[in-house]
């Protein structure tokens, strides 16, 4: 725990209070008192100030950015949309409501199945892999997509995702 986390809380209590104390002399001297005034606002800056750096939420969402939907997914290809056969696609899921996840890789025209399974899950649960089968039968665009799952079995429950890429065979 950092020092500011303990020490941050208990400024701003302290100068909550001090601000409240200096309200009540302003309303008892019946806003006559000047140096009393000047006190309020100096306060009233000063916490309004101070809490431009304290966050309330975890992730540090902001008013400003959305939250992120459910079952967001990414595929991370690092800016290529071409993969060899024997390559492993992989997926990160955003906000996941399901327990399991399944994929469907098919021709670009839906007709034909090339390989389906479970998403495989890495070590920090939010990042899966698919491992494409090293079976050159097809080469060409190729339709990817993600099902979430109540069960551990392929039912293609709910499409999430769809995404078109290109399979290739390794250059040698």
């Amino acid at each position: 725990m950092k020092i500011k986390d303990i020490f941050s809380p208990f400024f701003f209590v302290v100068l909550g209070i001090a601000f409240l104390g200096v309200s009540a002399w302003v309303f008892l001297s019946n806003n006559k008192s000047a140096k009393a005034i000047r006190y309020k606002y100096r306060l009233g800056g000063m916490i309004l100030s101070l809490s431009f750096f304290t966050t309330s939420c975890i992730p540090l969402t902001t008013c400003y950015d959305p939250a992120p939907i459910d079952n967001t997914i990414y595929l991370s290809h690092y800016g290529e949309n071409s993969f060899a056969i024997g390559d492993t696609l992989f997926f990160s899921i955003e906000s996941p409501t399901y327990p399991y996840y399944s994929y469907l890789i098919s021709d670009s025209t839906s007709t034909k199945n090339l390989q389906e399974g479970m998403l495989s899950s890495s070590e920090d649960h939010w990042r899966y892999h698919v491992p494409l089968t090293e079976n050159p039968e097809y080469t060409g665009k190729i339709n990817i997509k993600i099902f979430g799952e109540e069960t551990n079995e392929i039912k293609h429950s709910k499409l999430l995702f769809t995404g078109i890429s290109n399979i290739h065979a390794e250059e040698n």
